[in-house]
């Protein structure tokens, strides 16, 4: 009994260390690295002025994410934006829903914020710096990630680093 006991913890121990892809680096927690790939839109929302600033409502695209298993999938994302259009800098926040491409019926869905700079109004690129974090659903229930990114508008896709939790 105590042999097969040993057995099953060494097992246990050796399929935690398996599918777990990078090395934990908080208690319960592991890092990870992210790759965010931007759809179209779907819809453009509502855009007015005010003063020297043009503001987003609503705004809706999809995104295609990969580089962690619990995260690979489409990214239903809504957003707003801010820009000032003399120091042609704001903010940017929004909701996601990420729907994962591993596991039927399950995700995560979360709350974003960016800064933006150096934005170029003729062609729409600029920098952006964020934090996103998301609560899992469905088979992820029980897990939130937080992943913190800098990226530029225009990159073939934005790099986000961060943390996959227990919460």
């Amino acid at each position: 009994m105590r042999r097969t006991l040993g057995v099953m913890a060494l097992s246990l121990l050796l399929v935690g260390v398996v599918a777990s892809p990078v090395a934990a680096t908080r208690d319960g927690c592991v890092s990870i690295e992210t790759r965010e790939y931007s759809g179209p839109v779907a819809d453009p929302g509502t855009v007015f002025m005010r003063d020297s600033s043009v503001a987003i409502r609503g705004a809706a695209y999809q995104s295609t994410v990969v580089g962690h298993p619990y995260l690979d999938g489409d990214n239903d994302i809504v957003f707003n934006l801010n820009l000032d259009l003399i120091t042609l800098s704001g903010t940017g926040w929004g909701t996601f829903d990420l729907t994962s491409a591993h596991v039927d019926g399950s995700g995560f869905q979360g709350v974003y914020r960016v800064a933006i700079s150096d934005f170029d109004l003729d062609t729409g690129e600029g920098t952006y710096t964020g934090r996103a974090k998301g609560w899992g659903y469905g088979e992820f229930d029980g897990l939130v990630f937080a992943l913190r990114g800098s990226y530029a508008i225009g990159d073939e896709y934005q790099a986000s680093e961060g943390f996959l939790c227990h919460n």
